[in-house]
């Protein structure tokens, strides 16, 4: 939790704490419904502001924003969404073990880092260097990576695929037409035998690496619907011991 000085005052001015746990509880809720890998907490945290058994705190809290900083109402409703997302994201990240991930929020001159600095002047944080995401971190390239070193089958349709190509495209002497012929199951004119073989190679070549394709396809969605499930499980675990 980074909250600053200022931060901790409004938020105990404003009595945060009578609301605090049904605040949580309405994250919770609506991750379970909602959330999918790689949701912005952030964004939860601002849609559950908009639930009206919220709009008394919520009320409470701008008000106090603006009176103990120099805030606009306009960058105070900004503001409130990180304030709250300082409070709440170490117990949502223990209510949901290893699927709260960081990612570094870039150093460019963006609208969202001109509030980061006037919440860090104004005292309500301290330095925010992190956005905060559902899930576990998904890698397309890792997946490929683990999908090749666990199956043999896979990794020897793609090496046999890639030999294909490779020995059309020496027998054409030429990589683009090789690849015409598998990406396009195009013929390349010719009447000679070598010219045929050259194709049917280059044709099975590029089934083969379409059929491996689509396979580190369906597997990277088959990761994201089993991560998105279990981040749902641990949700429902959660309202289950509050019991």
């Amino acid at each position: 939790m980074s909250l600053g000085i200022k931060g901790k005052e409004i938020l105990k001015e404003s009595k945060y704490d009578l609301f605090r746990k049904a605040f949580i509880d309405s994250i919770m809720q609506r991750i379970g419904l909602e959330g999918q890998v790689g949701s912005d907490i952030r964004s939860i945290i601002s849609k559950t502001l908009e639930e009206e058994k919220f709009d008394v705190i919520v009320d409470k809290l701008l008000r106090n924003i603006t009176k103990e900083t120099n805030l606009s109402k306009e960058d105070s409703l900004k503001a409130l969404p990180i304030l709250l997302e300082e409070d709440v994201v170490g117990e949502i990240s223990k209510n949901l073990p290893g699927q709260v991930q960081k990612e570094k929020v870039m150093g460019k001159e963006t609208e969202e880092n001109e509030i980061y600095n006037k919440g860090k002047v104004n005292k309500l944080w301290g330095a925010i260097n992190f956005k905060h995401l559902i899930g576990p971190k998904l890698s397309l390239v890792n997946d490929i990576f683990l999908l090749l070193k666990g199956s043999n089958a896979i990794r020897y349709t793609l090496l046999f695929g890639l030999s294909f190509l490779i020995i059309a495209a020496l027998i054409f002497k030429s990589i683009y037409k090789a690849l015409i012929v598998g990406l396009t199951l195009t013929e390349i004119p010719g009447e000679s035998t070598i010219t045929m073989i050259a194709n049917i190679l280059g044709g099975l070549g590029g089934f083969l690496i379409f059929f491996v394709s689509l396979t580190f396809i369906f597997e990277y969605i088959l990761h994201l619907e089993r991560s998105n499930k279990q981040v749902q499980d641990l949700v429902w675990n959660y309202f289950i011991k509050r019991k």
